[in-house]
């Protein structure tokens, strides 16, 4: 499988309180500044199902990226191998969901 380019770590959704006052949606890679996607106005609550929800999903989407990725070439290797035995699937199988249930809660 080829190489896949992108910044090592964990990657993390955050609400960012710090700063300008006003509270920010980001995603934080190690290294690299954070990536925001929206802020938070007066009005709106910080509960990321009540205010702002497709800010604080892509937030979440982005920031479960890499463990995607990976689950998705463990998930191709695994599948692709013919001496796969039930342990190994159900463990592919895992890692999938647990990747999915990062990006999705």
């Amino acid at each position: 499988m080829e190489t896949i380019k992108h910044t090592k770590g964990e990657w993390k959704y955050v609400i960012n309180t710090k700063g300008n006052g006003t509270p920010q949606i980001q995603v934080k890679i190690p290294g690299k500044n954070p990536i925001t996607l929206g802020f938070i106005g007066e009005d709106d609550c910080l509960v990321p199902t009540c205010c702002k929800v497709d800010d604080h999903a892509n937030a979440k989407l982005i920031a479960a990226a890499p463990e995607l990725l990976e689950a998705c070439n463990w998930a191709v290797t695994e599948l692709e191998d013919t001496n796969s035995t039930p342990d190994t699937l159900y463990d592919t199988l895992q890692k999938l969901k647990n990747a999915i249930n990062k990006a999705t809660k």
